[in-house]
């Protein structure tokens, strides 16, 4: 039997549940997760504070789409405790579970971050999608990213709005967008692209003034270069390259247009598909 820790994140974001909104956003931009284990005093797995999340807190229904919170709102839920955002009912597994009963849970459970706990209860390791995403390369040469491909590519403009975007991955529950010029590939967007530009210091700055521009900014001051797959290639040729992509992600093109887009979540849906229970 394989155990789930052998495949622990080296690099999970751990917060204790006094740490802000702001913080803990801060935590998940820089160390590019989407999804953070929240602890109480005692080290025990409470929560788990994802980067939807934190948008779901700032973003609110606007008459002209979405928007952000007015100040001194904003402020107020930023500097706010994490355990006031986070999903209050983690999925934990013990410390001693195989990999294949976390792959399991993570894709019928639909979640991206399984803590591994003690007896005690105490957090021990964390298994995210970053972690097991690489083992589709395993899984089998004859497996295309065809077959696993979110198809068609949901897309926004690059001169699109950044809160609209944001938005947008709101809307169709995804952290993804590919950002397209008509049919010409300018990149991605990620949810946590947005919160990085929409949060960072400036950006509240002038918002705390009653500045809208920060809510007026283009896709494209924050578009990631993509990485690029033809039809037709393996999963066992890309998954690595998966894993370590800052956008955590692989548009697929054929003929030059964007087609689809395989993401870490369905690297793991294709590990729990094909990997004949990992054992």
């Amino acid at each position: 039997m394989v155990l789930a820790v052998s495949r622990a994140d080296p690099k999970p974001v751990i917060l204790w549940s006094s740490t802000s909104l702001l913080k803990a956003v801060a935590r998940l931009v820089s160390e590019n997760r989407y999804h953070a284990v929240v602890l109480d005093p005692e080290a025990r797995p409470i929560g788990v504070f994802s980067s939807k999340d934190a948008a779901r807190a700032i973003a609110v229904e606007a008459e002209e789409g979405i928007g952000l919170l007015e100040y001194p709102d904003l402020r107020e839920a930023l500097d706010s405790p994490v355990k006031l955002f986070m999903n209050t009912k983690p999925l934990t597994m013990p410390v001693h579970a195989s990999l294949w009963e976390v792959v399991a849970l993570m894709i019928e459970k639909n979640t991206g971050c399984v803590p591994l706990v003690s007896e005690e209860g105490k957090l021990e390791a964390v298994v995210t999608e970053h972690s097991i995403a690489p083992l589709a390369g395993e899984v089998g040469s004859e497996i295309l990213v065809d077959d696993i491909m979110s198809s068609p590519l949901i897309s926004i403009e690059p001169s699109a709005w950044i809160i609209e975007a944001l938005g947008l991955m709101l809307a169709r529950k995804i952290r993804r967008l590919g950002v397209l010029e008509g049919r010409a590939i300018r990149g991605i967007v990620t949810v946590n692209h947005a919160l990085s530009i929409l949060l960072d210091k400036n950006s509240l700055s002038a918002l705390s003034k009653g500045s809208s521009e920060p809510l007026e900014r283009p896709v494209a001051d924050v578009v990631e270069e993509p990485l690029i797959v033809k039809s037709g290639s393996s999963i066992s040729d890309i998954a690595e390259y998966v894993a370590l992509d800052p956008t955590g992600s692989a548009l697929i093109v054929s003929e030059g247009e964007a087609i689809g887009i395989v993401t870490l979540r369905d690297l793991v849906n294709a590990v729990y598909t094909y990997g004949e229970k990992i054992e």
